[in-house]
């Protein structure tokens, strides 16, 4: 399976999991990327930690918040 697939599963699954808007505010296409990227093998402690930083950036796609958030995790 190429890598385009599997995050389309991975985010399919997510999607899944989290269907409305978690009790701390975040946005039902925030907590997708967040379990995407715990699900691509990043720790859920380095994952929580730019939650912060992707929540700032309100109205992002699942794809955009998943893009910055490998960006953010990058470096």
């Amino acid at each position: 399976m190429d890598l385009q697939g599997k995050m389309a599963d991975l985010i399919q699954n997510a999607a899944v999991e989290t269907e409305t808007q978690s009790d701390e505010g975040q946005s039902v296409e925030l907590k997708d990327a967040l379990s995407a990227l715990k699900a691509l093998g990043y720790p859920a402690k380095q994952v929580m930690a730019i939650a912060p930083e992707l929540a700032k950036k309100d109205g992002l796609t699942t794809d955009e918040y998943l893009s910055l958030g490998l960006k953010l995790l990058m470096h």
